[in-house]
């Protein structure tokens, strides 16, 4: 009996270490391509080079049916974010941007990854589109003092859902400038409304999975990397043209005539000198019979 209790509360113990563990493992970094975007709240070709980072986590209270994805882009002074949701359900009704329909960014400059945002460029906005007036910015302290100069957006509703374009210049940060290899702390979020009143169904993120909140700790952040390679159609090799010498060989060459020896023409013609001999040797042989018959008619 003994055994058996101590046996199942080691297996509950290893399930509860393996769950979370699972739960808490971050996204791989995914490499930030160069580029830059009109912010226009139109999905400008460009995008459709860049790597879909899919908001499928779970922050807060449950998943929805909500799909979305966020891409990003950089160039030497601004980062460049495109958020797409397809929602059947939009509500925009709640006085809390959080608890309706909404997008959330949250930025980690210096990817110190801390327990709060009480470091230097940690911060965070939300964007609703159907009342963008009212977007909201979290943690200014961290940041510049006239960070709004420094951030543009701009968001589009769309038949199946919302589209949001956002670019963020370096000077939103404190002594902050943007280099190739730069890794930088970031998680999108999506509030997801689905009932028109009362609180958000949940919010979708990219790479927090409600371990910890990453509305408030910046430690639940995904990581990018930025990269220096242009987003830009792959490359594609053209074959080389066949050379001239092969296309020739396409058809036998023409067999040339042998050529003949100089006297060939010669030996193959009855010789002159040769007739006359014949000739001669053919009289003398029948007149030399001619005699012999003679001769024996005489006897």
């Amino acid at each position: 009996m003994f055994k058996a209790v101590k046996f199942t509360a080691i297996f509950l113990l290893f399930a509860l270490m393996l769950s979370l563990g699972v739960a808490a493992e971050a996204k791989p970094t995914v490499e930030v391509k160069r580029g830059s975007a009109k912010i226009d709240g139109q999905i400008d070709d460009i995008w459709q080079y860049v790597e879909e980072m899919k908001l499928d986590r779970v922050n807060d209270g449950e998943k929805t049916d909500a799909v979305v994805y966020a891409k990003m882009l950089w160039d030497d002074d601004n980062l460049y974010i495109l958020m797409v949701a397809l929602d059947n359900t939009k509500f925009n009704t709640d006085e809390f941007l959080s608890q309706e329909d909404c997008f959330e960014v949250m930025l980690d400059l210096e990817n110190k990854k801390t327990d709060s945002y009480s470091e230097p460029n940690q911060f965070r906005f939300l964007y609703d589109i159907l009342t963008p007036l009212e977007t909201g910015m979290r943690f200014l302290e961290n940041i510049s003092e006239d960070a709004w100069q420094h951030i543009e957006i701009a968001g589009v509703e769309t038949d199946t859902g919302y589209i949001m374009e956002a670019r963020i210049n370096s000077k939103v940060g404190i002594d902050f400038t943007l280099k190739e290899n730069m890794e930088i702390g970031i998680d999108f979020g999506y509030d997801d409304n689905t009932e028109g009143e009362g609180a958000r169904a949940g919010q979708l993120t990219w790479n927090a999975d409600g371990t910890d909140n990453v509305a408030n700790v910046p430690l639940a952040m995904g990581t990018i990397k930025l990269v220096n390679e242009e987003a830009q159609p792959p490359t594609i090799e053209e074959e080389p043209e066949p050379a001239e010498e092969a296309a020739a060989q396409t058809e036998p060459p023409a067999q040339a005539a042998p050529e003949l020896p100089e006297n060939a023409a010669d030996s193959a013609a009855p010789q002159t000198g040769d007739a006359a001999a014949f000739v001669i040797c053919a009289i003398l042989g029948f007149g030399g019979l001619g005699v012999k018959l003679a001769a024996k008619r005489k006897k």
